[in-house]
């Protein structure tokens, strides 16, 4: 949706996002206080990447587990969503 006119006279325009009917939103509204999420970043050629991350002093970081060491990956993603909540057990 887009406003132009009236209150906005000055040239100025207001853009507003529709929601994304998939849950992602804007990585800029992700939780900044080390709180897990799930991101969306497209990569080269078309590929789409999607795993968890959180932000930490500023950045927004991916952890790969290696046996039991983990590896922090800067990524940047464009999109962003909570977790799922944990399986039921059977």
């Amino acid at each position: 949706m887009k406003q132009t006119g009236g209150y906005f006279d000055s040239g100025c325009s207001l853009e507003v996002a529709e929601p994304d009917p998939n849950g992602w939103q804007p990585i800029a509204t992700a939780p900044k206080d080390g709180t897990g999420f799930l991101y969306f970043q497209k990569l080269p050629f078309g590929q789409k990447w999607i795993g968890s991350a959180i932000y930490h002093e500023g950045k927004c970081l991916h952890v790969q587990w290696s046996g039991e060491e983990a590896e922090w990956t800067t990524i940047n993603p464009t999109h962003w969503k909570p977790l799922p909540g944990d399986p039921v057990a059977a």
